[in-house]
């Protein structure tokens, strides 16, 4: 009995050093890397491609996607992305619903983000509409070491085919510290929740298995992940495929934090879904334990996702609520997306000397 209470006691001295050095940690921590995702909403130029079935966004199309329309598009879409924060542009946007590298190449080269000086990732994805994920970079800020595209099968079905997931692994320079980063869009869900959630369990499965394998090789790993999942922290492919859980747990270096779960829970979300009247975050962020409570280099905090929803953002909907502000509604509207963009911070952190 005695050395049980000695051993409780020691372990209460050692969480409370633990504590004492992480708020003392928090007084050198400032909003140093911008890290944003954005679900543009059908992103695409107007020039058809054989391979895709884009032509209702060509001017011939049903939409009537003129070039007018498209750089309307652009400078919504550079305008949300620029906002974020009033004294920077974001390091760091994860982009899904985007057709293709030319795009994206517009809208780094808008009036809005030609400052940021931004490099692109992408890779053509198997998706039979042409929508793709990628990453744009301020290459001044960070060094890519690496990045890859994963693709998402079904074993019992051949034909099936979705968005990539996108990897990238960085060098922070004024962290002097590596991040790993996962961009993705899963699938829909189309069909209802319950006939499609196999296929975003597979993605979520791919995401797992690559964020297992880097934790195995560095128990020092930082991993954020970021996308549209179409699901929500709560559910099957989030919960209990990529395990993970609530910030406000005891943290394990490499298990998996939603930091979007606090939203869900208090009925706030990304994206309205009409049928039911409600507010779904389906587009999370979800990070390791590493990045939650690192005693050095980079550090994100747990309470401090964004959902980015200034008034020009949204609109009015039937019932006097406030909705996203799409392009298309019952026709053209020239809006934003159907999709509010979230954002969060990353510090820099020192070790006391």
């Amino acid at each position: 009995m005695i050395k049980h209470n000695i051993f409780k006691m020691l372990l209460i001295s050692a969480f409370a050093f633990i504590n004492c050095q992480i708020s003392a940690q928090s007084n050198l921590c400032n909003k140093n890397l911008l890290i944003a995702f954005y679900n543009t909403e059908n992103l695409f130029d107007t020039i058809h491609d054989q391979s895709k079935l884009d032509i209702e966004f060509t001017p011939d199309g049903n939409k009537k996607w003129t070039s007018e329309r498209y750089l309307t598009k652009i400078q919504n879409i550079s305008k949300v992305i620029s906002s974020y924060d009033s004294k920077k542009l974001p390091d760091i946007v994860g982009l899904c619903e985007i057709e293709n590298r030319k795009v994206v190449n517009d809208l780094i080269n808008s009036n809005n983000l030609k400052k940021g000086k931004y490099s692109i990732i992408h890779h053509e994805s198997p998706d039979i509409r042409g929508i793709d994920v990628a990453l744009i970079y301020k290459k001044t800020n960070l060094n890519l070491i690496s990045e890859k595209n994963y693709p998402v099968t079904l074993t019992n079905d051949a034909r099936f085919k979705t968005r990539d997931i996108l990897y990238a692994k960085f060098y922070v320079k004024g962290a002097k510290d590596t991040l790993h980063i996962f961009v993705n869009h899963w699938p829909s869900r189309l069909g209802g929740e319950e006939k499609s959630r196999n296929k975003r369990a597979a993605a979520a499965m791919v995401v797992k298995h690559l964020t297992d394998s880097l934790s195995k090789l560095n128990f020092k790993v930082k991993l954020l992940i970021m996308g549209d999942l179409n699901d929500e922290p709560l559910d099957f492919s989030v919960k209990e495929v990529l395990k993970a859980g609530r910030t406000d747990t005891l943290i394990n270096s490499n298990s998996l934090y939603d930091l979007c779960l606090k939203e869900q829970l208090n009925h706030e979300g990304s994206y309205y879904y009409w049928a039911e009247n409600k507010w779904n975050m389906i587009d999370n962020m979800i990070v390791n334990g590493n990045l939650l409570y690192a005693a050095n280099g980079l550090k994100i905090n747990k309470t401090q996702i964004i959902i980015f929803k200034p008034d020009w953002v949204l609109t009015a909907d039937k019932k006097g609520g406030n909705i996203p502000f799409k392009t298309y509604g019952k026709g053209y509207t020239g809006g934003f997306s159907d999709h509010l963009s979230i954002f969060t911070y990353l510090c820099f952190i020192s070790k006391n000397k």
